[in-house]
């Protein structure tokens, strides 16, 4: 997708709309269950809260039936939870009454108390209800808003103000098994205005909340966004090759790991493209110095009688394997990349293979003053591509023969441990920089950066041997000290 698709997006795809619109939309939901739970559910709220505060009072009295001081016991739980209160005793058949704080209300009714009685004893020992309570008396006292007669609001005399309340009975027994009946009478203090209070404070919390939501979902959309506007303008840049951009990501932590992130891929792929390069001159110069060599011998064979020697012949042959063998290492590095290329997989003897390998090389360098010596305890024997592995021993031993000292010394150790084997091959040339060693492994690296024919090999031989230690799942490295020659090595399972 082009970056001008991408602009014709919806425009709600954008993290700034979406977070303006989440923290809107929460502030809105809040608001909702505040209201909710202030408006609509507060009388259902205020009413359980009248009834636990009622239970709490009936435990109360239960638990002190039998005190000394019971007037002042029940008073001051009545007082404490602001209700009326009744106790009576069934001495025989009859109902006595023990204690009563009441200030006019239901429980001063002999036939109210009876019914509730009643139905407590229907209802298996505890019983509560709603009930409106009719006053009379003083009608002064009971504001009516929607008198159309008076100015002051007040009730006129023939109107009956109606109080509800709640009332509470339970059954229990004393110490001495007598039955002994509670109860409890709490008015319900009207909470509509308190609701209308409520809601008109709730209209103007709920405008200026929304208000600091949006304003705030700018702000917060802004400090997240600005640095990924920041970082996504800097990828466009590398997107097109621009390997030189700085990711600069302030703010919250992902956004700066993003950025460090993005720093160093950047430098990564800056790397990756350098060593391109290098890899597309350093494989044109090796395959056209073979190319030339062919065509300069064959034209001097063609136009120069006598020239057509088997000396010349040889060299056209020579250099036509370079190049066969260049081109060979190029495709298995092509393959091993895409992951095309299989691992034969058989139980084989690696030291006999290896002692094998160092018997032919030693015929060929013994004239040329090299000394190759493989030193090892025991025969081993391990489940890998033999020929992938042979392959991976020349590299390494050409790399060697390649790069060592004077003295033409090349080491190939065999060590055991934990189940695993480790061939290593030390030379005893200039070594590897610490900086370098990392890029070791990559293809056509080199330390002077100055691309040469190797006189051994095509270049290639440590790219193959890292795609075919990776492709049997071993481990590969090196070990160096400028000046003091490099241990190249892999490990494979017993």
């Amino acid at each position: 997708m082009t970056f001008e698709q991408n602009k014709k997006r919806n425009p709600l795809s954008s993290i700034k709309p979406r977070v303006i619109l989440c923290v809107t939309v929460f502030s809105i939901m809040l608001l909702l269950t505040v209201w909710i739970f202030q408006v609509v559910l507060l009388n259902y709220f205020y009413e359980n809260a009248v009834k636990s505060e009622m239970k709490n009072a009936f435990h109360t009295v239960m638990e002190h039936l039998d005190a000394d001081d019971m007037n002042a016991m029940v008073n001051a739980v009545a007082e404490h939870y602001s209700t009326d209160i009744k106790v009576l005793i069934e001495d025989g058949s009859v109902l006595r009454y023990v204690q009563s704080i009441s200030h006019g209300g239901l429980l001063n009714n002999d036939s109210v108390v009876s019914y509730y009685i009643y139905k407590t004893n229907l209802s298996g020992g505890e019983y509560m209800a709603h009930h409106t309570e009719t006053l009379k008396e003083k009608p002064e006292l009971f504001p009516f808003p929607h008198d159309k007669g008076k100015e002051n609001g007040m009730r006129p005399d023939n109107v009956i103000a109606e109080m509800e309340s709640l009332m509470y009975c339970a059954k229990t027994e004393n110490d001495v098994g007598n039955t002994v009946y509670i109860l409890i009478n709490a008015r319900l203090t009207p909470v509509d205005s308190t609701v209308k209070t409520i809601r008109a404070q709730l209209h103007w919390i709920s405008i200026i909340f929304v208000c600091l939501s949006v304003l705030m979902g700018f702000i917060l959309a802004r400090m997240i966004a600005n640095p990924i506007i920041k970082i996504n303008q800097s990828a466009k840049r590398l997107a097109v090759g621009d390997y030189s951009v700085s990711f600069d990501g302030k703010g919250f932590k992902e956004v700066q790991e993003l950025s460090d992130t993005l720093n160093y891929a950047s430098a990564e792929l800056s790397t990756v493209e350098k060593l391109r390069r290098e890899l597309i001159a350093n494989v044109s110069h090796d395959l056209r110095t073979p190319l030339t060599m062919i065509r300069g011998y064959g034209e001097v064979m063609r136009d120069i009688p006598g020239e057509n020697t088997p000396e010349n012949v040889q060299v056209i042959i020579d250099e036509a394997e370079h190049l066969h063998r260049l081109v060979d290492d190029i495709l298995s590095i092509s393959k091993l990349n895409a992951g095309m290329d299989e691992a034969n997989i058989a139980r084989y003897d690696l030291t006999d293979s290896i002692n094998k390998i160092v018997a032919r090389y030693s015929k060929m360098k013994a004239a040329e003053g090299y000394n190759i010596e493989f030193i090892y305890d025991e025969s081993v024997y391990v489940n890998a591509d033999e020929v992938k592995i042979t392959q991976v021993i020349y590299n390494l031993i050409n790399n060697a023969i390649t790069y060592t000292g004077d003295d033409g010394s090349v080491k190939i150790k065999q060590t055991v441990s934990d189940g695993r084997v480790r061939i290593s091959v030390t030379d005893t040339g200039c070594g590897v920089a610490k900086e370098s060693i990392k890029y070791i492994f990559d293809r056509y690296y080199k330390e002077d950066k100055a691309h040469k024919r190797a006189g051994v090999g095509t270049g290639l031989g440590l790219s193959i041997v890292k795609g075919v230690i990776e492709l049997h799942g071993g481990l590969y490295g090196v070990e160096s000290r400028e000046g003091h020659g490099a241990t190249f090595w892999f490990e494979l399972a017993l």
